[in-house]
């Protein structure tokens, strides 16, 4: 789950289920399958707490994307990463 504060880089995020999506063709990055996959097999989904957009990868990084991460840095509602002390 996902909540989408009204403003900054860190929206609050919490795992609650596995699920499993049927891509349409063409619709999944076949890269980031594997890598979600390699992610779910290791472990640790249940300490995600938040989806980041922007600023560089850092070691609570759970899964990094292009431009995000999920990560196991709380996030809270309107922090923007480029405000934190």
């Amino acid at each position: 789950m996902i909540t989408r504060p009204e403003r900054g880089d860190a929206w609050p995020a919490r795992a609650f289920s596995g699920v499993v999506f049927i891509p349409c063709e063409g619709a999944q990055d076949p890269e980031m399958g594997r890598r979600l996959d390699e992610a779910f097999r290791r472990g640790g989904v249940e300490r995600v707490r938040s989806l980041r957009f922007g600023g560089p990868p850092n070691e609570t990084d759970w899964l990094k994307g292009d431009g995000w991460a999920l990560s196991m840095e709380g996030g809270r509602v309107g922090q923007n990463l480029a405000e934190r002390p």
